[in-house]
């Protein structure tokens, strides 16, 4: 019998949050390995964690993707709407008090490495949430310019100084030092694979009147338009 979907996407939600520690054993790892004069059983032993926390992420990949429908699980590319409705229903699962809402009509566009933008709004919208007190709305928008579709995240949370702002996308920074749940990966990650398709991530923010996340994927990854 098929699980339920609610039970799916909450499945995936789960998975988000576990790779994050997974994504901190895996670096630190591999700087252990390649650290000079190691040798022997510390050296078996750092190579050990670098292949089981890499073992660890594949399966974190699989149960994010659960929460996919079968078609974006076989396509590389999914209707631009869809993927966002299903941002929300696995962000709902980590917070289910959370205020989501799409904002704005959303374009029929069919978007080239859809999963991609699937897990960097997972982890923006998440951080968003986690920025402010449980009553906060946190909305998803969409707007086009020259350089491609921005996907614009706003929060009404407790925003960033200049300085922490600045310093957000490196990696292990966090505002959240006492949370055990906060690894100062997510923004870096994002970044990183947005990078790698030609895209961007940009904060714009206030010191107590909030964030507004722009994630922006170049027209070379929208495919159509649905007519």
């Amino acid at each position: 019998m098929r699980e339920p979907r609610a039970a799916t996407e909450m499945l995936a939600g789960w998975a988000h949050d576990l790779g994050k520690p997974l994504q901190v054993i895996a670096i630190h790892g591999r700087k252990l390995a390649n650290e000079d004069g190691l040798k022997g059983e510390t050296l078996e032993l750092a190579r050990a964690i670098v292949a089981l926390s890499d073992d660890a992420l594949r399966v974190v990949d699989r149960l994010m993707e659960s929460a996919q429908p079968e078609r974006a699980k076989t396509a590389r590319s999914d209707d631009l709407r869809s993927t966002l409705i299903r941002v929300l229903a696995v962000v709902r699962g980590l917070h289910p008090d959370g205020r989501l809402l799409i904002r704005g009509p959303i374009p029929r566009l069919e978007v080239d490495r859809s999963n991609l933008l699937f897990s960097v709004l997972v982890n923006v919208v998440d951080n968003a949430l986690r920025a402010g007190s449980c009553d906060q709305l946190v909305s998803i928008g969409v707007r086009s310019d020259r350089d491609g579709l921005r996907v614009e995240v706003i929060d009404g949370g407790v925003g960033m100084t200049e300085s922490v702002r600045e310093l957000a996308f490196e990696p292990y920074f966090s505002t959240r030092e006492t949370s055990p749940r906060a690894t100062g990966l997510g923004l870096y990650e994002c970044r990183r694979l947005l990078e790698e398709c030609g895209g961007q991530i940009t904060l714009e923010s206030m010191e107590g009147r909030g964030t507004r996340a722009s994630v922006l994927l170049p027209w070379r990854l929208i495919r159509r338009l649905y007519v």
